[in-house]
């Protein structure tokens, strides 16, 4: 992996997944940073979020080539469910509908 920061903030601009030749296989571009409000932290001390990211696969081949857009435009410090209702994958899949999922289910 390949991290660019930015020189004022410090905070990633772009980051580079490399295939095992050193080409650039993913990049992932980050904007519009925001503070997270934490409670019971300092407003100086909360974490910045990228608000917009951008995903691509780079592919000399347009029809292999894909790309994705992350637009957050709401935060939350907490969550009233419990984790593993929030990341259950038959309950992602029936509100997403992904046309595709890889990988092994437990």
């Amino acid at each position: 992996m390949r991290m660019f920061l930015d020189r004022q903030t410090l905070l990633p601009k772009r980051v580079e997944s490399l295939d095992a030749q050193g080409a650039v296989a993913l990049h992932s571009d980050l904007g519009r940073y925001d503070s997270v409000k934490q409670q019971g932290k300092n407003p100086a001390a909360f974490p910045k979020l990228a608000r917009l990211i951008d995903i691509a696969q780079a592919d000399p081949k347009p029809e292999n080539a894909g790309q994705v857009k992350i637009a957050i435009n709401q935060y939350t410090d907490g969550f009233d469910q419990p984790f593993d209702r929030v990341f259950d994958l038959k309950r992602l899949t029936q509100s997403f509908r992904p046309d595709r999922i890889e990988g092994e289910e437990p």
